[in-house]
């Protein structure tokens, strides 16, 4: 895991523009798949702005939703599908058919699981961009004493129910892509800032690997670059 501590937020958003500018630019073939939430937001805007000012081409790109909540309709604002056309596909004005995403609203959420593990054996992951949970989780791969390795329904932990993007709305189950997915990416973009997260940072930082803290299995990745806020706390 290659480590930049950038002064704040912003720093930290331009950083990591420009390194997913660049795998872009060298492969405009490449499946990238999408976090949200506050971490990557910023990003998000100082990539398009990039993309825009050097008219790069965009249309043979695919791009993948890490995770979902379950339940939500997905024109809700809380919904990370919500959020990835918002920052992200509708600015560039990405194609249906250039997006794998799970659906929020399937009746049977395990056969949704299974539909885009299958899509992400056709087109694996070129480049994945993550954030850390305050619990440490990598996705919607929460701590347990067994994770599953790939796409899958899983309970959210305690504090994953509260995070800032459901807004209040009551989520029981998650839906994301598993750690064999993830692990199985070419390059891992990895985005650390936001309150709450120092004592999880430093237990990360000790390179210990458990299935108690998921995003550890970075550091069985041979090409993690790792953005962290300074001003994180």
């Amino acid at each position: 895991m290659k480590i930049e501590q950038l002064d704040n937020y912003e720093a930290m958003s331009r950083r990591g523009a420009e390194i997913l500018f660049n795998e872009i630019s060298n492969n405009p073939y490449a499946n990238i798949c999408l976090a949200t939430g506050e971490s990557p937001r910023r990003m998000y805007e100082l990539l398009v702005e990039m993309i825009h000012v050097n008219q790069l081409d965009v249309s043979h790109l695919t791009f993948t939703k890490l995770d979902e909540w379950c339940g939500l309709n997905a024109k809700d604002d809380s919904t990370c599908e919500w959020f990835i056309r918002h920052y992200v596909l509708e600015p560039l004005n990405i194609k249906e058919e250039q997006l794998i995403s799970f659906n929020n609203e399937a009746a049977d959420t395990e056969c949704e699981a299974k539909r885009i593990h299958d899509l992400i054996d056709m087109h694996p992951i070129d480049c994945c961009i993550l954030g850390l949970g305050k619990n440490g989780h990598l996705g919607l791969n929460e701590p347990a004493d067994e994770l599953i390795p790939d796409a899958h329904v899983i309970q959210l932990d305690e504090l994953s129910k509260h995070h800032g993007m459901l807004k209040g709305k009551k989520v029981e189950q998650g839906i994301t892509l598993g750690l064999s997915e993830l692990l199985n990416a070419k390059k891992i973009l990895m985005l650390i800032s936001g309150s709450g997260k120092a004592e999880i940072l430093q237990r990360l930082m000790s390179k210990k690997v458990s299935t108690a803290l998921p995003a550890s299995f970075l550091w069985l990745h041979n090409d993690v670059a790792c953005l962290i806020n300074k001003e994180m706390k």
